[in-house]
């Protein structure tokens, strides 16, 4: 979890990605409206909002200017459902993250199959990632557990045609 709580409205989603193409900047700021919340069960609680309901909230809910495929791209509400639509060709490991990308968590890391992937977030650059778990939606740097876990990323401002800028 994010050291300092209090700390997290004040240096925001965006504040941690360093040197972004304008659309990924674009896309992790609104990560901002969303950090302090407590967890919701399916994202329907006030408030709250689980993992896979607050990837939907950022990619789903709010358009974005010059992409109206963006909202397209992600078909399933569930983790189980996201991380399926990703054939395996196109999964993006570890290494090749980049600031906005869905990133899932499964019991078997990059061997896990849809089924066995449960936890989803948002990848902010420098290491961090946003989510939502028993704690919130926090800034969580991508060690420990996550990376024995990490099992692929998605990044939907590529399937929606967007290019960096």
């Amino acid at each position: 979890m994010f050291a300092d709580p209090d700390n997290l409205h004040r240096v925001g989603a965006a504040g941690l990605a360093h040197r972004l193409a304008d659309r990924q900047h674009d896309e992790v700021s609104r990560l901002d409206f969303a950090l302090g919340h407590e967890q919701g069960f399916g994202g329907q609680e006030h408030g709250g909002y689980d993992c896979s309901g607050l990837v939907w909230r950022v990619y789903k809910t709010k358009p974005f200017p010059g992409a109206p495929l963006l909202g397209d791209i992600l078909k399933g509400r569930t983790t189980y459902a996201m991380s399926a639509e990703v054939k395996k060709p196109e999964r993006i490991g570890i290494e090749g993250l980049e600031p906005g990308d869905v990133v899932f968590f499964g019991a078997h890391g990059p061997k896990s199959t849809p089924l066995e992937v449960g936890h989803t977030g948002i990848y902010v650059g420098n290491g961090w990632f946003v989510h939502s778990s028993s704690a919130g939606v926090t800034l969580q740097p991508l060690q420990g557990w996550y990376t024995t876990t990490f099992a692929w990323a998605r990044r939907p401002l590529l399937e929606a045609g967007l290019t960096a800028q």
